[in-house]
């Protein structure tokens, strides 16, 4: 017998420490079910216990956070599946498990919503409440690890995710490619002890990403963890990406102006990339500083932005910094000594040369792959792609790519100096577990923040 998926609109309301349930049938609301909630069990929060008595009762599976609660029935022949938005005013909750009346009371339309006569008390409270998506979004939890390259970010945020039962979003903009593993650092599957990663190994090297793109398929990544109960973990080192999630920067305000930029894109072939960065230190200094050279696409982004608007994407940026978090957001940043970074990310070159980096470019030229492409504008790929081709030699290309490296850790640091509300994590290599005492930090700030309990 083919599976029948039933949607069944239903409600549960916790008020004055007793729980209510009911499911509608064809236009009535029936069968209501009564819990005596409040009886904990040892070691058990009074929301476990809500959660368990309604598993006991009714026998379905829950999944649930703040915002958002999945109930699942199975029987022989057909599966139930009742989504549910979660507001909660006080010590009194509601869920409305159907999604029209979700998105109704998400847009804060809340006389569109179809309520029940004992919904009405809760209404009343409702009513005060913002529950746009904005102030929903502001609500949820987002916890932010980053900082300069090679500093150890990835086997943190792996210890942190495990203990806060997160998932990990990658703010890394060259990790989404396939085949793209030695030069971008990627962490491997066997490697992430069972954390779920996103925004890993999901474009070919062919494909666009920007800032854009990086910010919609993240921010869907964040509602997709949420909605199931976990803490998204946004980890990486690249600033304006993490910059475009926090305060949700509306990037359709921008319109493209494509006969500027193709004849930006032709004086950068002409004069090259160097020259073309010169101009634009001579237009907007500050954005000079945070975008390299080898970085053509960005270099060209910002003097378009100048040339359209007369104003430096350095004072955009900035005032994209001063609005509120889209989250509410716990933004950690992880560095170390200075000289002390710089040897990680020379021996952390070293070993991508031992690992086969040269053979990894080659395979991705051989597959078609072109430097003009944004995947192979990373540092590493760049350099690599010139030994190749013969324009330079082995040992150039690798103190090239040490120096190019070092010189974008700085250009991190500087970023993250300018961002307002992050929490400074200073490692000390020569301590005992240096990252378990940055984690005892950690977790003591997210409590604080009520991010965790």
């Amino acid at each position: 017998m083919p599976e029948k998926r039933i949607h069944v609109a239903a409600a549960i309301i916790i008020q004055d420490g007793k729980v209510f349930a009911t499911q509608r049938g064809y236009g009535e609301y029936k069968d209501w079910w009564e819990f005596p909630g409040g009886k904990t069990e040892p070691g058990e929060s009074s929301r476990e216990a809500l959660i368990r008595e309604i598993r006991e009762e009714l026998d379905v599976q829950i999944t649930i956070n703040r915002y958002y609660m999945t109930v699942e029935y199975d029987y022989p022949g057909f599966h139930l599946s009742m989504d549910t938005f979660l507001c909660s005013i006080g010590d009194s909750h509601l869920h409305l498990l159907e999604h029209e009346d979700a998105r109704w009371l998400a847009a804060g339309e809340l006389d569109q919503v179809r309520w029940l006569p004992a919904d009405q008390e809760i209404l009343q409270k409702l009513r005060k409440e913002d529950l746009s998506e904005e102030a929903v979004r502001k609500r949820s939890p987002l916890v932010i690890l980053t900082g300069p390259t090679a500093v150890g970010k990835t086997s943190l945020s792996i210890r942190l995710a495990r203990m806060i039962d997160a998932e990990i979003v990658s703010a890394d903009s060259m990790q989404v490619y396939r085949g793209m593993d030695i030069g971008t650092a990627k962490i491997m599957p066997d490697e992430m002890e069972g954390v779920p990663h996103h925004l890993i190994d999901v474009l070919d090297p062919s494909d666009p990403f920007d800032v854009v793109r990086f910010k919609r398929m993240a921010s869907d990544a964040i509602l997709d963890i949420l909605r199931r109960g976990k803490i998204p973990l946004l980890t990486g080192g690249t600033g304006f990406y993490i910059q475009s999630v926090l305060y949700d920067i509306a990037f359709s305000e921008e319109k493209e102006d494509p006969e500027l930029r193709k004849a930006l894109e032709h004086l950068a072939g002409e004069i090259g990339p160097e020259k073309l960065h010169d101009l634009l230190r001579e237009k907007d200094p500050e954005s000079a500083e945070v975008i390299p050279a080898g970085n053509v696409k960005r270099v060209i982004r910002a003097l378009e932005y100048y040339e359209k608007n007369g104003t430096k994407i350095s004072e955009h940026n900035r005032e994209q910094r001063m609005r509120d978090s889209a989250y509410h957001a716990a933004y950690f940043v992880l560095t170390e000594e200075r000289n002390r970074i710089y040897e990680r990310i020379n021996r952390r070159v070293d070993r991508m040369m031992e690992d086969g980096l040269i053979d990894e470019v080659r395979r991705l030229k051989e597959a078609g792959c072109t430097q003009e492409m944004v995947s192979m504008q990373g540092i590493g790929y760049r350099q690599v792609f010139d030994y190749l081709e013969g324009r330079a030699g082995l040992e150039e290309t690798v103190d090239r790519i040490k120096q190019e490296t070092r010189h974008f850790a700085k250009r991190q640091l500087t970023w993250f100096r300018r961002e307002k509300n992050v929490i400074w994590l200073e490692r000390d290599p020569d301590l005992e577990d240096p990252d378990g005492r940055i984690l005892v930090q950690m977790m003591e700030v997210l409590k604080t923040m009520g991010i965790i309990s």
